[in-house]
């Protein structure tokens, strides 16, 4: 599974993230709304994103974002997340590049899941 396209908008104080994921020949739509302040957008992103791989693959529904971090690692800046499902918390990192912080939250959100299949 991978993430195809990132798009956030902004308008006042509210935003929204659209997240599209490939998984094999399938394509998935996320979409988040909400206010926009903080760290928001982040999670936001991070949401669409659950809700994105929930279309592909339906054990995403009882996934729940818990806690969205960018921040500085050495000479990088990463996207981490912390998801919960049930008593198995799921962690993904992602390093941000050139697409920005919200690819990277997206990214690591899928890296959190791939994990959780590697795991299961």
């Amino acid at each position: 599974m991978n993430v195809h396209t990132v798009s956030v908008t902004v308008s006042g104080t509210r935003a929204s993230a659209s997240v599209e994921v490939r998984a094999g020949g399938e394509l998935s739509i996320g979409v988040a709304e909400g206010v926009c302040a903080g760290d928001s957008i982040d999670r936001l992103v991070a949401e669409a994103t659950v809700r994105a791989i929930a279309g592909v693959d339906p054990t995403a529904e009882r996934v729940a974002v818990d806690t969205v971090s960018v921040a500085p690692a050495g000479v990088r800046t990463v996207a981490t997340v912390l998801l919960a499902h049930g008593d198995e918390p799921r962690v993904g990192v992602a390093v941000v590049g050139a697409g920005g912080p919200s690819d990277a939250v997206a990214r690591a959100v899928v890296d959190a899941f791939a994990r959780r299949s590697a795991s299961s």
